[in-house]
């Protein structure tokens, strides 16, 4: 086990043996000059620099690194280089002495520049904190940030180890005053391939706070997010989680297979002049490519204008079946607090000019409270079919509380089951908890309302023309509808019954 406690001079290509466990102890350091230094054994050092780096030298081949050992801390105003230098050294140490690739973060590290990570079949990268609190911290600060730059960017090999898994955890990337607009990236819009693993690469127990974008992601499968918290009290247009499909440069742009469970995010003090969202869709004109498969369970969401704003493409190319629509999305056992705009938006721009839809979504379990606009509002306003629009949706088992307009608002829309929902001291005297207009196959059972006051709506439910192939049956208004439980348009088939 050698030991260094004085300064060790290269200048040529070096590579340290695998069996070697190098112990550093007080005045020992590595000086690494205009060559590069491999070790394939591992280090044991304190949270202090050991390697001194001269005219572009480097160390690769550690598995288990800290940026404190390139400089990083100790009053440096920007550490991104450090923590770069880190993320090198451990992405090219494929074939070096065993163990998980760890890039370990104590912090606090302001920086003026962001930093990335490369992730392969050859290396799945970890980076692990002590906690998103007051330690383990990426400060963001200055005003040289790029457009676009995030402070954290995960991106894809474009070589033969192209699988990319990954571990993110325990620490927190924080806006101190910086022009930096996103916190953590995943997936870059220029790369010929997706960040895909072959299982769910993670992030976990990490902290985002006050850029205009807390993630995006884009070009990127198979990641899950647990215990994510994003907050952006001081963005009034700010967004939690942005999902994106960039302008077609490729053949395929898709994203999804995706979770977040068990995360948080607030947005500022709801203001209906603003455009803050918990969850956004954008799916860029000419894209090729969707999204698909994004899970949300046990998710909070604060004060956004929309909780969920997802629509699908304004201009959408189809090539290989590839279309721009949103598929397969699941929000299950949510809570969307008040005061807020809306809980869920479900917006297709699809027609029979442009190609595209919203479909297979699941509203399941959730808690509303507090909506100043719609609880769940579906609208296709271009459909001129019954393809190309908001379709196939599931609205059930869920509880709203003190909605100061309509429960749910489907426009041109196909394919809705709304059942078994609970509506609760909703004030709307001038229109319906429910409506539909222009919809077609819908049914409407076992929803219930309630009142702890005086709270009325005009009717519970509503089915304005033209609208056809729809059951309203065993819906209970509770004492709330002031004139009647039901309203429905003449549909040549129709079922309506047993409401009161």
């Amino acid at each position: 086990m050698p030991i260094v406690n004085t300064t060790q001079v290269f200048t040529s290509n070096t590579t340290l043996d695998r069996d070697q466990v190098w112990t550093f102890e007080t005045g020992g350091y590595f000086e690494v000059d205009g060559c590069t230094l491999r070790i394939e054994g591992s280090v044991i050092a304190g949270y202090r620099t050991i390697f001194i780096l001269k005219n572009g030298g480097k160390v690769t081949g550690l598995r288990r690194v800290c940026p404190e050992w390139w400089g990083a801390g100790s009053g440096a105003a920007n550490n991104a280089p450090y923590i770069q230098a880190a993320i090198n050294c451990m992405e090219d140490a494929f074939n070096t002495s065993s163990g998980p690739l760890e890039l370990v973060l104590t912090g606090p590290y302001p920086v003026t520049e962001g930093v990335s990570l490369t992730p392969s079949s050859l290396n799945n990268l970890h980076v692990t904190g002590g906690g998103g609190g007051i330690v383990s911290r990426l400060i963001a600060k200055g005003s040289g940030w790029s457009a676009g730059q995030a402070v954290v960017t995960v991106k894809a090999r474009n070589d033969v180890s192209k699988t990319s898994d990954f571990e993110l955890r325990g620490f927190a990337i924080v806006n101190e005053g910086s022009t930096a607009r996103i916190g953590l990236q995943i997936g870059v819009e220029t790369d010929d391939y997706d960040v895909q693993g072959q299982r769910l690469s993670l992030v976990e127990d990490v902290v985002i706070q006050d850029f205009p974008v807390g993630v995006l992601l884009q070009r990127a499968r198979l990641v899950k997010f647990h215990r994510l918290g994003v907050w952006l009290e001081n963005q009034p247009n700010g967004v939690a989680v942005r999902v994106r499909v960039p302008a077609a440069t490729i053949s395929r742009a898709e994203v999804g297979d995706s979770e977040f469970e068990n995360c948080e995010f607030a947005g500022p003090t709801y203001n209906a002049a603003n455009s803050a969202y918990g969850v956004e869709t954008v799916i860029e004109a000419s894209a090729i490519g969707g999204i698909q498969a994004l899970r949300f369970d046990k998710c909070i969401f604060h004060k956004f204008n929309d909780a969920f704003h997802l629509a699908d493409g304004t201009s959408s190319t189809t090539q290989n079946g590839y279309r721009s629509n949103i598929t397969d999305i699941w929000i299950t056992n949510c809570q969307m607090d008040g005061p807020c705009g809306r809980g869920v938006l479900l917006k297709s721009n699809g027609s029979s000019a442009n190609p595209c839809w919203i479909s297979n979504v699941h509203i399941f379990g959730c808690y509303f409270q507090g909506s100043a606009l719609e609880f769940v509002k579906m609208e296709s306003p271009n459909a001129d079919d019954q393809v190309h629009l908001v379709k196939s949706v599931f609205v059930s088992n869920n509880w709203s509380n003190g909605g100061a307009k309509i429960f749910l608002d489907a426009y041109k829309a196909a394919g809705l089951t709304v059942t078994d929902n609970q509506i609760s001291d909703l004030t709307w005297a001038s229109g319906p908890a429910i409506e539909f207009h222009t919809v077609q196959n819908v049914v409407c059972t076992g929803n219930l309302m309630r009142r702890q006051s005086n709270e009325t709506v005009q009717h519970m439910v509503q089915v304005d023309q033209p609208s056809d192939w729809y059951v309203i049956a065993n819906n209970n208004s509770g004492g709330c509808a002031t004139a009647g439980a039901v309203n429905a348009a003449t549909g040549a088939n129709r079922v309506v019954q047993l409401n009161i």
